[in-house]
This record gives C-alpha cells, structure tokens and sequence, in this order.
C-alpha cells in the first residue's frame, strides 16, 4: 500500500519543461506590425520562454523555430508569405 502511495506521488510532479510559460496569456495581436518586428518579437519569445536542452545549441534552436521570410531572386518575381503553425 505505501509503495503505491508513494508511486502516485512521485508522478504529481511536474517536470519544469511542461509547465505554462504565459507567453500565450496576452495574445499575440500582430496585426499592427511590420514583418521584421513580427520576426523580432516571436524570437524574443522563443529565446525568453523554451527551454534549452543544449546551451550550445540555443542560437540554433531559436532559428529553427522563428518564422522567416525567402526573397525571390528574380526582379519581377511575386512575393509569398509562408506561415506555419
């Protein structure tokens, strides 16, 4: 009976990687922003708010994860905005 007590409280904790950040607690509302700011401010967020397994690392996580934009190459060439969720 202890054994199980004790294996049920063990499994209430939460590991810190699953908890709320908050980032998300006043909404992002960009729709007032240039793209450059849009790609500032959600860097900002990504770098104050994950967790890191690998400091080394960091810089190359935050690029992975940050939204960013491809120019064409071509002078006439139609621009696209590409967003993923």
């Amino acid at each position: 009976m202890i054994l199980i007590i004790v294996f049920v409280g063990g499994c209430a904790q939460t590991d810190p990687r699953l908890k709320k950040s908050g980032a998300f607690e006043k909404g992002f509302m960009y729709s007032d922003v240039s793209f450059k700011q849009y790609i500032e401010e959600t860097r900002n967020t990504i770098a104050s708010k994950r967790v890191f397994f690998d400091e080394r690392q960091k810089e190359k996580e935050i690029k992975a994860n940050s939204p960013f934009e491809y120019v064409p190459t071509q002078k006439n060439a139609v621009k696209q905005i590409m967003v993923f969720f």
